[in-house]
């Protein structure tokens, strides 16, 4: 099945950084897992320790955890968007279907009448999925739909950055 449709986030990547900023967080938590993981193999060299004691065993077990919670953090940082104008963060809400919803779905957001949305039928997981990305204040906001397939999402339509009126009227029918 050949798919040529862009997803939400290559959209929000490909835009300019004057309008939307691809933010990564800091590192430093996880090299502070570290530096605390280095601490634990030192601490009981420090202290006085009988034969019997487990406490070296057990800072070392303690150290192996924190070095691989340190690595871990710091390879998978979180990743979040903001946009530039009002800078606030752009926040990402999957809405379900029902699978006999897709092709309303689609006309939906080709045609633009969002006020649509709430006579479709929802459903808990899978199905056909509208992919929202807004702003709180609601001045930004793409809409995308994705239809389940086994095992797996399929993109059916491009994202589309809806007016501020178009974006009220989707969030209210919605929640």
């Amino acid at each position: 099945m050949q798919n040529n449709y862009i997803s939400l986030e290559k959209t929000l990547d490909s835009m300019e950084k004057n309008e939307v900023k691809k933010v990564k967080e800091s590192p430093l938590k996880g090299i502070l897992l570290i530096l605390i993981a280095i601490i634990c193999i030192f601490i009981p060299n420090m202290l006085p320790a009988s034969a019997y004691s487990f406490d070296q065993p057990l800072m070392i077990m303690l150290s192996l955890i924190f070095i691989l919670w340190g690595f871990i953090t710091i390879m998978i940082l979180p990743t979040s968007y903001v946009y530039s104008k009002t800078n606030q963060n752009i926040v990402f809400k999957n809405v379900f279907f029902d699978q006999q919803e897709s092709d309303k779905l689609v006309n939906i957001i080709t045609s633009g009448d969002y006020s649509e949305v709430k006579k479709l039928k929802n459903a808990f997981d899978r199905g056909v999925k509208l992919r929202l990305a807004f702003t709180k204040d609601r001045t930004l906001c793409y809409v995308q739909a994705l239809i389940y397939i086994p095992f797996q999402y399929i993109i059916k339509t491009n994202a589309v950055q809806l007016s501020h009126d178009e974006t009220n009227v989707l969030l209210d029918s919605i929640q």
